[in-house]
C-alpha cells in the first residue's frame, strides 16, 4: 500500500492522508510543512523499522487528539525520501522534528513517545 502514495498525492494533491495521517513527499513538505502557519511535528520513519511500527498507534490516536490549530503532525517515509530525511539530519528511526516559528530550523524531538506526550 505505501508503494502507491505518491501516485495518490499526485492525484489528489500535494499530500497524501493514510488513516487521518498527513503523507509528506519531496513533492508536497514545502507546502504540508514549510508554508503551514502554525508549528509541524514531522515523523521520519522507516516502514521495517521496529520502534516507528510501535510509535504508529500513537502518532495515529494523537492526530485525532488534537485540535484543528494546535500542531499539525506529519509523516515522510524517509526510505523513499533519503535526500529530504538527510537534509534534516535524520540519522535513525523514527525521528521527529518540530518545525516551529523558524521552519528552516527544526528541533529535534526529545520527549517520550506515547499519545499523552505527543498531545501536550
Amino acid at each position: 500500500m505505501l508503494a502507491f502514495l505518491p501516485l495518490v498525492a499526485a492525484i489528489y494533491g500535494p499530500a497524501a492522508r493514510k488513516e487521518g495521517v498527513v503523507v509528506a513527499t519531496a513533492s508536497s513538505f514545502d507546502e504540508e510543512v514549510l508554508k503551514h502557519d502554525g508549528p509541524v511535528a514531522v515523523q521520519f520513519y522507516a516502514p521495517w523499522c521496529g520502534h516507528c511500527k510501535a510509535l504508529k498507534p500513537a502518532w495515529k490516536k494523537a492526530t485525532k487528539a488534537l485540535s484543528p490549530g494546535t500542531i499539525k503532525l506529519v509523516v515522510v517515509d524517509a526510505t523513499t525520501e533519503g535526500a529530504l530525511a538527510r537534509k534534516y539530519g535524520v540519522k535513525g528511526y523514527p525521528s521527529i522534528q518540530i518545525f516551529g516559528s523558524n521552519k528552516r530550523k527544526p528541533e529535534t524531538y526529545q520527549g517520550a513517545r506515547d499519545e499523552s506526550s505527543l498531545i501536550s
